[in-house]
């Protein structure tokens, strides 16, 4: 019995532990292209060539929750100064991601959220004064 526990510990330990920063978890790892490769795959879908569902809901499901949770937490347009018309969709959210991708190779080492979050500041500005739609 001991020699199990033994060996049952030795496999657990002998995995490499990957350290993060405290508060930092990354879905996609530190960079932006491993968020933009699995958004390409809306591409693929729109052409009917085989793609991931999988890392395709991986996607839009980042690219949402950096808008819906950014909007959250900031009520000032200034410290997150993105203001979405009225009725923009998800879809609509990861091909703007994409092309800021494809117009800015030299930002995908950034962190994938601070990716996100400056695409969707271009693509949606707040105009002075302007209310943010939530």
């Amino acid at each position: 019995m001991k020699i199990m526990w033994a060996v049952a510990a030795l496999f657990l330990f002998s995995f490499p532990l990957n350290a993060q920063k405290p508060g930092h978890y990354e879905l996609f790892g530190e960079q932006a292209d491993d968020l933009v490769a699995k958004c390409r795959n809306l591409t693929l879908m729109d052409a009917g060539a085989d793609h991931s569902s999988l890392d395709l809901g991986l996607c839009i499901g980042f690219v949402k929750g950096v808008a819906d949770g950014s909007q959250l937490a900031a009520t000032d347009p200034q410290k997150w100064p993105v203001c979405f018309p009225p009725g923009v969709t998800a879809d609509q959210l990861v091909r703007v991601v994409l092309k800021y991708g494809q117009d800015h190779p030299e930002r995908l080492h950034f962190y994938s959220a601070n990716f996100v979050k400056q695409a969707l500041q271009i693509a949606f500005p707040c105009p002075a004064n302007a209310s943010r739609t939530p």
